[in-house]
This record gives structure tokens, sequence and C-alpha cells, in this order.
């Protein structure tokens, strides 16, 4: 039984939908309409976009933070896309309308998928086609030197050198999604006697995943270990547009900073919630009897949490008369309940830091979720660390680099990040379906807050800002990060 959700990685389906979200916030056209050519025949277009608002209200763990933080006035967006529906004269126009209201609500991770019942067919163990490594072009930079070992060039690692300042080691992550790395992907298949091509169900993908974790962790560590051979006096870690992924982001910043203190989760007063902390509570139980004393007593203050938790999810909250209450949806009449808890739950489970050492046992992995990865070293460099991001850094990126700056183990450098945050956290979500044409509405079940207790969807905001602008080409952004790099690496660390 696992001991929480891990936020499950995209499959190809979703990733495309969460591109073509992503794809939209800059022009509607970019995106054109999510449906496919086939149409449901009569569909109830009123009564679904009626249950659209509702869904959102009851389902939408940042619904709350679209009311106390981005105050949009929703009775006015709700009237002009109903206008926009009334208007349509075809399905196709229909159906945009809907994915423009999600759009506007400017959230990666809110999509709708017209044809949900097609499922995600074709899952393979590794991925058909190799993700693309780039991030910031630092290879077109005279004082770039890249590294050439296998294991370097897994993270396209090099280091920036420049005679005024001190060496800099660059570690590119692309994606925080573990089998998205062929190398790795592949060496995993061999290791558990499978094919790269053939089919991958969840419990395939799950252990397809821990392996390759294994053999990542381990090229991340030889490659470490070599910048800094190579003379780096501090390391940059780049996640520009690195779309997200999985709890791996977890193992990995503990892996560069050492011991650290994981996030709180905020849960939605949701059923999904109500039914994952039983599930929780259950496997506890089953734990208990054959525990030892001191992990006896970490199941029990486990149990505890859950249960004051559990109790409060059933306490319902409706907001949805922001729908047509300007003053409540502007901010300008106080909330008259939370849809929101916020307890002693974190991003990785009932405990916020790792309570064991050495090879992690199932307790261990009950309680922490990146123990379900098995050993993994800790502080594995104490050089300064500089998180890279910019607005295309999403997700369990914006995770990684949150964890870092907020337990003051590095700094952030570029410019603000996409505000996607917290996904999906329970076993089942709290994804909707439209009830006449079916169509499955996904929002995030969960809210990951910052150490000042704001909430993540607010983007994580740079130290140092780095001035792109939207005309650089690959050279200039590259340029622009270098020079503030080694600016910033002459400088006092405040993290």
């Amino acid at each position: 039984m696992r001991p929480h959700r891990r936020r499950r990685v995209p499959t190809a389906r979703s990733r495309i939908g969460l591109l073509l979200a992503i794809a939209c916030f800059a022009s509607a056209a970019a995106c054109g309409s999510l449906a496919a050519a086939e149409k449901p025949a009569q569909v109830d277009w009123t009564a679904d976009f009626d249950a659209l608002l509702v869904g959102l209200a009851r389902n939408y763990a940042n619904f709350e933070y679209t009311l106390t933080d981005r105050r949009v006035d929703l009775p006015g967006f709700a009237a002009w896309h109903r206008a926009a529906l009334t208007a349509a004269s075809s399905d196709d126009e229909r159906r945009r309308a809907f994915e423009q209201l999600l759009r506007d609500l400017r959230d990666p991770h809110v999509t709708i998928d017209w044809y949900p019942h097609k499922g995600d067919e074709g899952a393979r163990v590794c991925p058909a086609a190799a993700r693309s490594n780039a991030g910031l072009a630092f290879g077109r930079l005279d004082e770039y030197e890249p590294l050439n070992t296998n294991e370097a060039q897994i993270y396209s690692a090099g280091l920036l050198r420049r005679p005024s300042a001190a060496t800099i080691g660059v570690i590119r992550i692309p994606i925080f999604v573990e089998r998205e790395f062929q190398p790795a992907c592949k060496a995993a298949a061999r290791d558990l006697g499978l094919r790269t091509d053939q089919p991958c169900d969840e419990s395939c993908a799950d252990k397809m995943d821990r392996q390759a974790a294994q053999w990542l962790n381990r090229a991340l560590r030889s490659t470490v270990e070599a910048l800094e051979r190579a003379g780096a006096r501090s390391l940059v870690i780049d996640i520009t547009s690195n779309g997200g992924g999985s709890d791996w982001a977890e193992v990995v910043a503990r892996m560069l900073g050492g011991p650290l203190q994981s996030a709180q989760i905020a849960m939605l007063k949701h059923p999904a919630w109500t039914a994952f902390l039983a599930s929780q509570q259950k496997a506890i139980e089953a734990a208990l009897p054959g525990a030892s004393p001191a992990d006896r007593r970490r199941l029990e203050s486990a149990m505890q949490t859950l249960r004051k938790a559990s109790a409060e999810t059933t306490s319902g909250c409706d907001l949805g008369t922001a729908w047509t209450d300007r003053d409540l949806a502007q901010g300008r009449r106080a909330l008259p309940c939370s849809t929101l808890i916020r307890t002693s739950y974190f991003a990785t489970g009932p405990e916020r830091s790792s309570a064991y050492s050495g090879v992690p046992t199932a307790v261990d992995a009950l309680l922490f979720s990146p123990a379900r990865y098995g050993e993994f070293p800790t502080g594995i460099t104490s050089l300064p660390l500089t998180v890279m991001i910019d607005r295309e850094t999403h997700s369990a990126a914006e995770q990684f680099a949150a964890l870092l700056r907020d337990n003051g183990r590095a700094i952030v450098v570029g410019e603000p990040s996409a505000g996607a945050a917290c996904g999906t956290f329970t076993d089942t979500g709290t994804a909707f379906v439209l009830p006449s044409s079916g169509a499955r509405v996904a929002v995030p079940d969960c809210v990951r807050l910052r150490a000042d207790g704001s909430n993540e969807r607010r983007g994580i905001v740079p130290d140092r800002w780095v001035p792109w602008a939207p005309s650089d080409s690959a050279y200039q952004r590259a340029r622009k990060a270098a020079d503030s790099l080694l600016q910033t690496a002459a400088e006092p660390r405040r993290p």
C-alpha cells in the first residue's frame, strides 16, 4: 500500500493536453479546439456549462485562491463565456467556449478531455521518442566547457569559466519524469527483463520509474563529482522549460541539498481526500502490529494527523456563489468558509523529512514518499547551489525550486515560474465529468504551501531576475543567464 499518491507521471495524452493549455496562454489561436473530429449527439451545452461552474467551485483546489488572490470578476467572466456559448453556431465553437473559460483561469493543470472514454492507448515501457534536453544554450558560449562523460551528457553538464569569476558547474534537468531519460529507461528495462516497446501498465510504470531513478541518481552523483574535480566552485541547476513530473523531484533536491523540510499540503474538503486518508489509515493499522517501538510512535503520530484531517474533509464549503456575487469574487467580502484544510501533512506524506538512515523500510516508505525510491545519498555536494527557472518551469519543477529555496539551500535566478504548483495528490483526483457531453475536466486536488504560508500557485519569484526579452534568441538567453550567474557567483550568498 503506497503511503501517498505519487504525483502521476503525465501520460502521452495528458501531456499533450497540458502543453496545449500552456500554449493557449499566449494565444487562443495557438491552441484552437481540443475536440476530436467526432461529435456526441444532442449535447445540452447549457447544462454542461452550469455543471462546469459548479464543478470548479467544488472540485478545484485553487478555486479559493482565485477569489482571495486573483480576484477575478467571475460573474462577468461567466456571463461573457455563456454569451459566447449561446452565440456559437457549431459544436466546435461551443467546445471552444468551454476551453477558453478554462484557459482564462491561467492554471496549466486545468484541462478538458472531450473523449475520456478512449483512454491512453499505446503506453510503453519507454517513450518512443527521446525528449529534447535543450534548456539554456550555454554550449553556444565561448566560456562554456561541456563534460564528456556518459553520465554528464545525461544532464548536459559543463562548466562556465571566466578569468574574473569562480568556475560554475551547470547541470540540466529537462523533466522530472524518470522514464523520459532514454538511457535510464533502457537500463531499467534491461534490469527488469522488459522490452522497451512492450505495453506498460501502472504497476509496470511504478517499477520502471523506481529502477530508472536509481540509475539517474548514480549518474547525478558521478556528474557532480566530475564537476567538482574540474574546478566548479558552485553549481547551477537549470530547470528552465521543465514541465514537472513526479516525486523524484524531492529525491533530487535532497541529493543536492541535504536534509530538507518538505512543503505543507493543504487538502481540499472533498470525498477524494476522505477516501485517500482512509486508505492511509488502513495501511498504518496494518503496519502497527509488527512495528518496533520507535516506528510505532511514528505510525501513531501519523495516525493522529490523518484522523484529524479526515474528520475535516467531510465538512463542506460551497463557494459557488462567487459566480454570481461580484463582491465575493473580487475580495470585497470575506469568504464565508474555506474549502481547504491545513494540517501537519506534507508533500512527502505524514513526515516532512526523513526519520531513517540507510536502506528505507516499508514503514519509512509509508510515511515519507521519497523512501519509495529506495536508498539514495543526501547532500552529495557542499557547493553553493543556484536554481535557474523561467516562465515555462512548471509543477514538480516549481516544487523542486521552492524546496531548495525555502530551506535556505539555494538561491533562484531567472524569471517567475508558471505557477502550475500542485497537481494531483489523491488516488482518484478530483476531476469531474460534464453530464451531457461526458467531457472530463481535470483540476488540481491539492495546494502546496511555501514556507511563508503562501500558495505555490503564485509562482516562484527569483532572487535575481534575468532580463530576458520575448525576442531574445537562444544565444541571447544563454548570454544573459551566464552574465547573471557569474555576477551572482561573485556576491555573498544570502539564500
